[in-house]
């Protein structure tokens, strides 16, 4: 340790310089992390303004993206319509073609002089063209070769009623038109006797009926027909004539116009004996003087 004298003035000297030295170093320290810091601050921010540019682009790419893949879609469901309309066309000119070609095995011998109404032509074609039953195209062969035979013969609620028939319900129509009773001729009025119904071997059901009423070939109200003087009666291939003294009735489900006009191109099977012995009791029983006379 010195013994010369505390200077003072020196002391005092040395500490302002050193305080000026700590201003300038925090300056310069400041200056420092300025300086360290502000290329980071910009790159933070141009890496910000680079990732909303980009969301940006992303979003505008991806707008783009979205539109042409709608395009596609669009274009692509387009195709799918053309193509099934196209299938669908197809099918049902094939369906037209089969049902003609069909139709020329029933054409008459000779040619009518009359012609058919090209509208019922055009309802025809709409409503053979998706039947593809070759049952189906059978019936609607025999109804054009009808109605080509005979114009106007054929009413256009019998192509919409053949329609929406279905095989099996063509199969149940042919099936009970066997017990289908006609006065004079298929044209004069039809029926179907209700007292074959409570005779459940002949084949005829509520059941049946009831269809029947539904696809509109009959009414399931019961009304009575009544028979008399000198008629004519047909049944099957099978035809009476009818010589009463008098009159009777038979309890019966009228048949629709177009369930009479069918028949009379589809035809039925021939009733039997049995069933034939039922309805001359139920009409014996109504009055029925005499026997049917066989024409």
């Amino acid at each position: 340790m010195s013994d010369a004298p505390y200077d003072f003035a020196k002391a005092a000297s040395d500490g302002s310089q050193a305080v000026g030295k700590v201003s300038e170093s925090t300056g310069k320290f400041f200056d420092l992390i300025k300086s360290f810091y502000s290329p980071k601050l910009k790159l933070r921010q141009a890496e910000a303004d680079a990732v909303y540019v980009r969301t940006q682009a992303d979003a505008e790419a991806y707008a783009v993206l979205r539109h042409a893949q709608a395009e596609v879609a669009a274009n692509e469901l387009k195709a799918q319509a053309a193509f099934r309309l196209t299938q669908t066309w197809v099918r049902q000119q094939e369906n037209i073609n089969a049902t003609v070609e069909e139709a020329q095995k029933y054409l008459p011998s000779q040619t009518p002089t009359d012609d058919v109404d090209p509208d019922w032509v055009t309802r025809f074609f709409e409503g053979c063209q998706d039947i593809s039953s070759p049952q189906m195209q059978t019936l609607f062969a025999k109804l054009l070769a009808g109605e080509f035979a005979r114009p106007g013969t054929i009413s256009r609620k019998t192509i919409t009623l053949l329609r929406d028939m279905s095989t099996d319900n063509a199969n149940l129509f042919r099936r009970v038109a066997s017990h289908f009773w006609f006065l004079s001729s298929p044209k004069g009025g039809g029926f179907l006797p209700s007292i074959l119904i409570h005779r459940d071997w002949l084949g005829v059901t509520y059941d049946d009926v009831a269809s029947l009423d539904e696809m509109g070939m009959l009414s399931m109200v019961q009304s009575n027909v009544v028979l008399k003087g000198d008629m004519a009666v047909a049944c099957g291939s099978r035809r009476f004539f009818l010589d009463f003294r008098g009159q009777s009735t038979v309890e019966g489900f009228l048949l629709t116009k177009p369930a009479q006009e069918l028949f009379a191109i589809c035809g039925a099977t021939d009733m039997s004996d049995e069933h034939l012995d039922v309805v001359l009791k139920s009409i014996a029983s109504g009055g029925r003087s005499e026997l049917f006379k066989p024409l």
